[in-house]
């Protein structure tokens, strides 16, 4: 027996991304980038040649750091709207598949919550 917190769960949603529908995609509003995974592009089929190539460092709550390997833009689809969002690219694992941070919360002028 454990102690069931429902309130405690990230909010995940699925949405569409470019052409086609993307699962767990984690809506963070402590991250303030959009950021993608290169598995994610890979599977959506889209080509990296897209892709404007960085050398930035992404540096988590951890203190670990990540090279990220450039920006996309690419269209989402949220409630009837679309918009343009640029994400950072990275190739490690995660168990989401995208995560969408404060500039698109703001771009569409969200207000997260979940179930309290």
């Amino acid at each position: 027996m454990g102690i069931h917190i429902p309130h405690n769960n990230p909010l995940l949603v699925e949405r569409g991304i470019g052409n086609s529908k993307v699962t767990k995609v984690l809506v963070n509003t402590g991250s303030l980038i959009n950021l993608i995974f290169r598995d994610t592009l890979d599977k959506m089929g889209i080509n990296l040649h897209d892709m404007k190539p960085s050398s930035r460092s992404l540096t988590s709550f951890n203190g670990s750091s990540e090279t990220m390997l450039g920006t996309i833009r690419l269209s989402v689809y949220a409630c009837g709207v679309t918009r343009t969002v640029k994400f950072f690219v990275i190739s490690t694992k995660a168990p989401y598949s995208v995560i969408l941070g404060t500039p698109w919360i703001h771009s569409m002028k969200a207000i997260t919550s979940t179930y309290h």
